[in-house]
């Protein structure tokens, strides 16, 4: 009978060994009976960062936080709402989204409507150099891509514009006027506003005549004409088929003089950013005509 009794005792003493989890419901301590989770609110805007606390309600009316690790979190859409591990949601994109938390046999579950990031766009539209202080009125700026695709604006009198609650990015601003070259300014990222600032270039055909005229025999004419340049380039005299005369250019930049030569004497590089006078004179033999074309690459 003795041994029975200290077998018994033995057993009892490593049943008091034992470790319980103090929320489990067969520990004799409070159990866990639902779950509650806090910091997330029923709308958020894209670009929000969320971190979420996980809570059990005990079955004596208390309350105790649960360790993130122990919470297992779930994005019905993570094109919507990403959640990590710890509990932190990042909101990616507009749209409705289901954000879960698990913890034992316990769930639940908050919907969150997530709405677009809505900024500005003010910039300025301008000559490129040497004359960027030029503004330009009359600009259409248009959005190609985007939820605002098609929509078009034009800059007022000092060269500005304004486009106000665009909520994504990942589009074009297709930026046009007659006279100048079109150009295209990405929106690629979704800052809290931008202020874009756009230059355009003249338009320039590939040959473009400046001036032309005609000789007569013993007609000593003269042909001036005075130009700046927003592209590089060369210039080039020309002479028509039915005669030719004997005279030449002279070319100047402000009031250096680059080249004094006869027609014949092929193109005249040209920089941008210069204003440049041409001056034709003549000492004609024969009758004929003539041009001097403006040439830049494509």
């Amino acid at each position: 009978m003795a041994r029975f009794f200290t077998i018994i005792g033995v057993l009892v003493a490593l049943a008091g060994c034992q470790t319980h989890d103090p929320m489990s419901p067969t520990s004799g301590a409070p159990a866990a009976t639902a779950i509650v989770v806090t910091g997330l609110a029923s709308t958020a805007i894209v670009g929000d960062t969320i971190q979420l606390t996980a809570w059990v309600t005990l079955s004596d009316g208390g309350r105790k936080q649960v360790e993130a690790s122990q919470v297992t979190w779930q994005s019905s859409d993570v094109k919507v709402a990403s959640v990590g591990a710890t509990g932190l949601v990042r909101i990616v994109a507009a749209g409705e989204v289901d954000v879960t938390a698990k913890f034992q046999s316990l769930a639940t579950s908050t919907r969150v409507i997530a709405s677009p990031l809505r900024y500005d766009i003010a910039g300025v539209i301008h000559e490129t150099a040497p004359t960027q202080a030029v503004t330009l009125s009359d600009v259409s700026v248009d959005i190609n891509g985007g939820s605002l695709n098609g929509y078009r604006t034009l800059t007022d009198a000092t060269g500005r514009f304004k486009l106000t609650g665009v909520a994504d990015a990942g589009f074009t601003l297709h930026v046009s006027k007659a006279g100048y070259d079109a150009t295209d300014f990405a929106i690629s990222s979704l800052p809290r506003d931008q202020h874009p600032d756009i230059g355009l270039n003249p338009t320039l055909k590939t040959v473009q005549e400046i001036v032309q005229g005609t000789f007569a025999p013993d007609c000593g004419t003269a042909h001036d004409y005075t130009f700046a340049l927003h592209h590089d380039g060369a210039i080039t005299i020309q002479s028509a088929s039915l005669g030719s005369f004997e005279g030449g250019i002279q070319l100047f930049q402000g009031n250096r003089e680059l080249f004094h030569g006869c027609y014949l004497c092929g193109a005249v590089p040209l920089q941008a950013g210069y204003t440049y006078r041409l001056h034709v004179f003549g000492d004609c033999i024969y009758g004929g005509s003539f041009r001097i074309v403006f040439s830049h690459p494509n």
